[in-house]
């Protein structure tokens, strides 16, 4: 069975550009990883593709509220279909390659388990075998998590990727 969970957790994010000027110390790497804790709410989901004429064209999007994350203290992450269509997943997770901009906090947030292990350089996994993310977190109330997909090939498109918005909230 193909872990539609992860393809759906991968198409997490919406693409960040900030004035990125400044590399992280251990200091604002531990406020981050602090900040990721939690329990967040999908707010909105968008799927993209570029066409075979160069255009850029929306190929899906998720409802509000269908799918959480939880990330724990212990560097585990489970993921939630809240459709109850899906099982849950619990993933290894880590942050690295912190930028901070104005107003908003910019890495790479890497997620793994043993399914993604086992099925590197597919779809959103990586050679690694992580499923690994474009981050912002922003601090507004309630604080606000954008998440990107890699970007990979697949017919009929040139180009594919998903980006996710969630929202901090309580279980």
């Amino acid at each position: 069975m193909i872990h539609s969970h992860l393809y759906i957790f991968a198409a997490l994010s919406f693409f960040f550009s900030c004035n990125k000027n400044e590399t992280t110390s251990d200091n604002t790497s531990n406020t981050v990883q602090s900040e990721i804790l939690g329990y967040w709410i999908l707010k909105s989901g968008t799927s993209y593709a570029i066409n075979s004429s160069g255009a850029e064209i929306v190929t899906a999007t998720l409802k509000e509220k269908t799918f959480a994350h939880e990330f724990k203290k212990d560097g585990t992450c489970i993921g939630y279909d809240l459709t109850g269509s899906l099982l849950d997943e619990t993933y290894k997770w880590e942050i690295i390659n912190i930028e901070k901009g104005e107003g908003a906090v910019t890495a790479t947030l890497n997620l793994w388990n043993d399914y993604t292990l086992d099925n590197k350089d597919q779809i959103f996994i990586n050679s690694e075998g992580k499923l690994s993310y474009i981050i912002t977190l922003f601090a507004t109330t309630p604080p606000e998590m954008n998440l990107e997909t890699r970007r990979y090939e697949g017919y009929p498109h040139k180009e594919n990727w998903v980006e996710y918005k969630y929202i901090k909230g309580k279980k």
